[in-house]
């Protein structure tokens, strides 16, 4: 069974923790606040683990009423659990997803889920190289679409009002579903997303001009291997720009890889789930915006 790591959130005094929160975050300011730089929270950044499985891929919005709902992949299947915003341990986890339609090939991985316009929850998710989707209106139960809407893998999807946005990482690139690549890997060859770039997750905001803003959350690896998480901005949802000089948004010497971007952008402070590893077995790690 899973088990939340014990420690302090700090959500309610972040000074005191040496955090310090973001005065002018939220997605009105995408996408630097939601760029980070983010740093882990407390002396005990692993928050959710299971010793007897990976948790991978995390997906999380935040709920009304305080905490944190978060879904992730667990043995070929969807999961999900409530975090709370302060110390103790968390929900019970529950299966969300199971593969039970033929195309899915007995397992269901990789979810994403964004809020959709006029309320309820989409989710994609990757099954046998497709991305499929299903649709909630409390994040429990689940009613899948009948086909795929095409090929893909690490899927993930964001509205931009209306307009629904879905990238796929496809041959070390990043790529709209069906359509074309938004981000490659570095030109740099000492950069940490020289060799490939995979694991997309999208985030939507406007500018305080009413301008709107695509933030592109991704995994890149370098050639020994190594992967750590960036950040690209886009204006259009089609090109994609790293920031300046490029760094990996969450970065210690001593984390040997990151993966899993799940980023969770608030009013006045942005969020970042991910993987790491803890006792050998993939994680899931929370990490807090520390700047505008």
């Amino acid at each position: 069974m899973a088990v939340l790591m014990r420690h302090m959130w700090c959500l309610a005094a972040l000074a005191a923790c040496g955090m310090g929160a973001a005065s002018g975050g939220g997605t009105d300011h995408l996408p630097v606040s939601g760029a980070g730089p983010y740093g882990d929270i407390g002396d005990q950044p692993v928050v959710f683990a299971d010793p007897g499985a990976d948790l991978t891929s995390p997906t999380a919005i935040a709920l009304e009423g305080g905490g944190f709902r978060i879904w992730y992949a667990r043995a070929g299947e969807i999961w999900r659990v409530d975090l709370g915003d302060g110390p103790g341990p968390a929900g019970e986890p529950a299966p969300a997803l199971a593969a039970d339609r033929a195309w899915e090939a007995g397992a269901v991985g990789n979810p994403s889920v964004t809020p959709a316009p006029g309320g309820g929850l989409l989710m994609v998710y990757e099954a046998a190289g497709q991305v499929g989707a299903a649709r909630s209106n409390d994040g429990v139960a689940w009613m899948k679409d009948a086909a795929p809407l095409g090929d893909g893998h690490d899927p993930s999807a964001v509205y931009a009002g209306d307009e629904l946005f879905v990238y796929v990482a496809d041959g070390g690139a990043i790529r709209r579903l069906g359509g074309d690549v938004v981000l490659s890997a570095s030109t740099d060859p000492l950069a940490f997303d020289s060799a490939a770039v995979a694991e997309p997750t999208a985030a939507f905001g406007t500018t305080v001009a009413g301008r709107r803003w695509i933030g592109l959350f991704y995994v890149g690896a370098n050639a020994a291997g190594r992967t750590l998480i960036g950040f690209a901005g886009s204006g259009d949802g089609a090109t994609f720009t790293r920031p300046p000089r490029g760094r990996p948004i969450l970065a210690a010497p001593s984390i040997v890889s990151e993966r899993g971007p799940a980023p969770v952008v608030l009013s006045d402070r942005a969020y970042l789930f991910y993987n790491r590893v803890k006792s050998g077995r993939w994680a899931i790690a929370a990490a807090l915006s520390t700047t505008p």
